[in-house]
């Protein structure tokens, strides 16, 4: 037999938690400083425990800061409801396509060193150990030969 015991898995609901310490901490506030200051001024042990548990919850599932962040930073992490926009029974459609139009009509064998250059680093182009302009130019003709064909 296992020395785990089977525990029930409870569903974390990040939103009520974070809501929750919104509504507990003071602005400016984070759970550590809050925890402190319940615990100076002797509050209640149910509040202190609900602060550690919510925020233990949320360290658990991910949110790893907890403690240490503010309440106005905790806060940005409530999903903000957005309010449906009206639907005008419109569609849009969004095409891209790569076609010999859109790749630039360049002739690397005109162009400089340093145009050659700038062209490549616009592509996301290594011309790292380059140092010919011949090269630049091979290089630079390829890079358009694959977009077109793309």
């Amino acid at each position: 037999k296992s020395l785990i015991q089977d525990e029930m898995v409870e569903e974390v609901d990040p939103q009520g938690l974070i809501q929750f310490l919104v509504d507990k901490l003071k602005p400016e506030e984070n759970v550590a400083a809050a925890l402190r200051r319940m615990r100076a001024a002797k509050a209640p042990k149910e509040e202190f425990d609900a602060i550690t548990e919510a925020a233990d919850k949320l360290l658990a599932s991910g949110y790893h800061s907890v403690f240490s962040d503010p309440r106005d930073k905790i806060q940005t992490k409530l999903k903000i409801d957005l309010q449906e926009a009206e639907d005008d029974g419109r569609y849009w459609e969004y095409k891209c396509e790569a076609n010999e139009a859109s790749v630039p009509a360049l002739e690397p064998r005109k162009m400089s060193t340093k145009a050659l250059r700038a062209f490549l680093d616009q592509q996301g182009v290594s011309y790292q150990g380059i140092v010919e302009k011949d090269d630049l130019e091979a290089k630079a003709q390829q890079t358009l030969s694959r977009m077109r064909n793309q």
